[in-house]
């Protein structure tokens, strides 16, 4: 079995490491090192700044205020309604609670950006 999950997992492995649209993920840390390294500041302090930006943002969010970053986007809280859903192993109904959702909607200079015009 082992020889078995090896194979599968060198095919994966193999049909997904040449797709050319294939995400690249940041990690924090690598971030932060880039912002860093942009501004002249010490890794540690530029992520002092981006985990007090990010406790902030949350605060805000949490208190019911809409974030509009220029050229960035606009974050918000908003409210969506409960629905009926399924259970999806037994296919039993079920009511889904009412809940909040932060929603982010792209600036037209990012989405510029983005497609690259």
């Amino acid at each position: 079995m082992k020889r078995c999950d090896t194979i599968i997992k060198n095919i994966r492995k193999d049909a997904f490491s040449n797709r050319g649209d294939a995400v690249k993920n940041m990690k924090k840390k690598d971030f932060v090192a880039k912002v860093a390294q942009a501004n002249g500041l010490s890794n540690a302090k530029t992520a002092e700044v981006i985990d007090s930006f990010i406790e902030e943002l949350v605060n805000a969010l949490a208190d019911g205020e809409k974030i509009l970053l220029s050229g960035f986007g606009t974050i918000e809280v908003k409210d969506r309604a409960g629905r009926i859903g399924r259970h999806p192993v037994t296919g039993e109904q079920i009511q889904l609670p009412d809940t909040k959702v932060v929603s982010f909607r792209q600036s037209s200079k990012l989405r510029e950006k983005i497609n690259n015009k």
